[in-house]
């Protein structure tokens, strides 16, 4: 009885620990995916999102994206670099807010409800935050 128990036990941890973690989704099929809005911008540990509470973000499967607060629309693409884990972010135009996020970004967290990406080559205290509206 006892040999049959340790055997199991055995044969669970091997398949147990055989299994291939899942891999985590792209950010391109989460990202595409409906409208997101900033809910949260830190520079310098000093929080910048009020400068973003009404912009919206619609990132479009062919690359390309568009900004809007309602008022002003603007354009530009994004990308996903997937073996450096990285975001890209280039919006066209002269708002400072838009300017200070449109750069490289690490990707620090994928869900399908918000993504959080870090920026660590400059300045390491700047997070950027999107939320699935």
């Amino acid at each position: 009885m006892n040999k049959l128990i340790v055997f199991s036990l055995l044969t669970l941890l091997f398949f147990t620990d055989c299994r291939k973690p899942s891999d985590p989704p792209l950010l391109t099929s989460i990202i595409t995916q409906g409208s997101w809005y900033v809910n949260l911008m830190k520079q310098n540990n000093v929080n910048q999102t009020a400068a973003y509470a009404n912009w919206q973000f619609t990132f479009k499967a062919d690359k390309g994206m568009v900004v809007t607060n309602g008022v002003d629309t603007y354009t530009g693409t994004w990308s996903e670099d997937e073996a450096k884990d990285k975001f890209i972010l280039n919006i066209a135009s002269p708002e400072i807010e838009l300017i200070n996020i449109s750069q490289e970004w690490d990707i620090s967290l994928k869900t399908f409800g918000r993504v959080i990406f870090k920026d660590d080559n400059f300045n390491p205290k700047e997070e950027l935050q999107f939320t699935k509206f």
